[in-house]
């Protein structure tokens, strides 16, 4: 399974950030179609490609617009307002609802341990 899409990053909320969890934020086209989730993947930036953790679907801030976000593994910057491709490879969960912080963050974190587990660690294009 791969899907991937190309877009501008976009400045939402920032709570992945506040969480230790930066994220970039893609408006995807109507179009688009991926089962609510977190995936394992990549995140191609110019010329580099880094893991990533990847999450599509609803969440209750900003809206319950279904967004991609995704978590770069070893990755510190700022991309906003630049073109990155978002590749999903491999699916982790399905989306669940989550009521504590806590169960937020370590679902993170357990993503993000999967992700190391089942993809190379990193690829040039």
């Amino acid at each position: 399974m791969l899907t991937s899409v190309t877009g501008k990053v976009v400045k939402r909320s920032g709570r992945g950030k506040q969480l230790g969890f930066p994220t970039v934020n893609l408006e995807v086209p109507t179009t688009f179609t991926l089962a609510f989730g977190s995936y394992a993947g990549y995140v191609q930036v110019q010329n580099q490609r880094y893991l990533a953790a990847i999450y599509y679907g609803t969440t209750s801030w900003p809206s319950s617009k279904p967004q991609l976000e995704a978590h770069l593994l070893d990755f510190s910057g700022d991309l906003f307002n630049q073109a990155v491709t978002v590749e999903c490879v491999q699916f982790i969960r399905p989306h669940k609802k989550i009521k504590h912080l806590k169960e937020l963050i370590d679902c993170i974190k357990q993503d993000i341990k999967q992700v190391r587990t089942c993809l190379p660690v990193l690829l040039k294009p």
